[in-house]
This record gives C-alpha cells, structure tokens and sequence, in this order.
C-alpha cells in the first residue's frame, strides 16, 4: 500500500527529468551568431507570390557553414569585430576542454576585446615546438607550423593608449577552422 505513493512520486520525478532534458538545440540566428534554445530551429520565411522573385530558382534555407579555411575564419574574425558582435566572435571559439570558470572568464575577455577599436588581425605562422621548452624535441626545418590568428588592438591603460596583442590558435577540428585563445 505505501510503495504505491512512492512508485507514483518516482514516475512523476522521471517525467519531469525526461521533459527537462528536452535538448537544447544550436540554431543560426539572423546576422549569423549561434543561438540556443529548447524549441526547433526556424527556417528562412517564405515569400509570398507577390513579391519580386525569380521562381526558377529553388527556394532553400541559408545555411550557415563552419570556417573551411583559415583565411575564412579571420574574415569571419573580422565581421565579428566590424559589428562589434561577441557572440558572433565566441561562435567562432573551439570550446573543447573548457570548465565553467574557465568558458565564463574567456567570454567576458572576448567581450572586452571586441569593444576595444581593432587596429589589424593577421594570420601567422610559428614553430609547433616552444624552443623556450627544454622538454620540447626539436624539430627540423620542415616541422609543421601551427597557424596564429594575432587580433591588435588599441587599448587605454590608465590613460595611456597602447596597442595591445590577443593571439588565438586556428585548429582545424574535422574539417572546420576554430579557434582557441592562447595564454602567452
């Protein structure tokens, strides 16, 4: 008689856990910033008939691709500092590895950086191996270069402007181009 209230309480627990865990769904906003929400993504609207378009062409929904190369991802860098849009920047980041600390303070620094003015974004090349490493082997002359993504900007440090440097490293992670901040 008593595991009958008890079997009910855990049924309705579970229900509740099963409709909580819904999924959170990673959608393409308008101006192309990832969004999350727990409803299904939207597609593009449909025009109507009146309207002025070539209906030979079929009508599909714009989608949004990763970064297929680095210099697409620094444009991408670059459109992000151009609308001044940090989500879009963080949109950009490979998060793999992050913690909760550790996610909260690289998206606040993003924010900082993306209001600060941009004076130049570059791609660079460097050793794949610290030379300041003793532990590191070294490598010869045709090691593979790990590709940098180098943001300067113009920062004020108590009133006295400088240009500051952010470098994030460009990972190709499964054939798109990410990035991942670089502590230095």
């Amino acid at each position: 008689m008593r595991l009958q209230p008890c079997l009910a309480l855990l049924l309705a627990a579970l229900a509740m856990s099963a409709q909580a865990q819904g999924g959170v769904r990673r959608c393409i906003g308008a101006n192309g910033e990832p969004v999350f929400s727990d409803r299904p993504c939207k597609l593009a609207p449909v025009p109507e008939r009146g309207d002025d378009i070539d209906y030979a062409l079929p009508l599909v929904a714009p989608m949004q691709t990763c970064p297929t190369s680095p210099q697409e991802l620094r444009d991408r860098v670059a459109a992000a500092f151009d609308g001044r849009n940090a989500i879009a920047l963080s949109g950009l980041m490979l998060w793999d590895g992050y913690g909760r600390g550790d996610a909260t303070a690289t998206l606040r620094e993003l924010a900082r950086l993306i209001e600060e003015p941009l004076i130049t974004i570059e791609l660079d090349q460097v050793s794949s191996a610290p030379w300041g490493d003793p532990y590191a082997r070294r490598r010869g002359p045709r090691a593979p270069m790990d590709t940098l993504l180098i943001v300067r900007t113009a920062r004020d440090l108590d009133r006295v402007p400088h240009e500051a440097r952010t470098s994030f490293e460009v990972v190709d992670h499964r054939g798109c181009w990410w990035l991942r901040l670089v502590d230095w």
